[in-house]
């Protein structure tokens, strides 16, 4: 980052789409700037570097379409230093409290809402398997995901 603002008390959405090269390069290409090569490699640490800086901060979509995905990078995010416990957070907790609705959402307590997913092994684990999903209290059911270990919903 070339300039650093300290902006105290504001919450930060964090994508968990990290920067990525998007095809590969022709053999006559020029090879990507270091600047990029860097970002590309730093993204991953940058949720744990906002936890170490007491930011409060939620993981958003930011257009992944798969679980697979999703699940990769957050993994990549805990090996870049954020605790596992930090990442669960930042997809339950904290997004309900940014947004408004911690009395409805967020943690499992009566009259809330229950969206819940039961994995053998931490969620943030890659041999973690999901092994149930509630959406609103009901089941949803699982079916084998042919490009890794885990469940995906239908």
């Amino acid at each position: 980052m070339a300039s650093r603002v300290k902006a105290e008390g504001v919450p930060v959405l964090r994508m968990l789409p990290f920067p990525r090269r998007t095809v590969a390069p022709a053999a006559d290409a020029d090879p990507e700037p270091l600047r990029v090569l860097r970002e590309r490699g730093e993204a991953p640490k940058s949720a744990a570097r906002l936890a170490a800086a007491g930011v409060k901060f939620a993981f958003q979509s930011g257009g992944l379409t798969t679980w697979n995905d999703f699940d990769a990078n957050l993994r990549r995010a805990v090996e870049g230093g954020l605790p596992a416990d930090q990442a669960i957070r930042a997809m339950t907790v904290t997004p309900a409290e940014l947004f408004g609705v911690s009395d409805r959402l967020g943690t499992l307590e009566v009259g809330k809402i229950a969206n819940l997913t039961i994995t053998r092994g931490s969620l943030t684990d890659k041999a973690a398997r999901i092994n149930q999903l509630f959406v609103d209290g009901r089941p949803i059911a699982l079916h084998p995901d042919t490009t890794s270990n885990r469940q995906s919903p239908q």
